[in-house]
């Protein structure tokens, strides 16, 4: 697996942004309260940077949402063209 952000990386980036905004919360307090920088937030955002497993049940928590919520239509089609061979 590499470790360059791809299209799904992009997706949840959007996602987490999309919830973000609709919970009211500004990007240097969510920040903050994951304990990252304002910077990487919004790198992960714009899926230039990739949000571990451990940032998105932060977030899920903080959002109070399933961590599902980040993954879409979008992981399901990729799951899906990865599993066609």
């Amino acid at each position: 697996m590499r470790n360059q952000a791809n299209h799904v990386d992009l997706a949840v980036g959007r996602r987490i942004a999309s919830l973000r905004k609709s919970a009211g919360i500004e990007p240097p307090e969510l920040a903050n309260r994951l304990g990252v920088s304002p910077q990487l937030l919004a790198s992960i955002e714009r899926g230039h940077h990739r949000a571990g497993a451990r940032m998105l049940s932060d977030l899920a928590d903080l959002l109070q949402l399933p961590v599902l919520a980040f993954f879409g239509a979008e992981f399901e089609t990729s799951v899906a063209r990865s599993t066609v061979h």
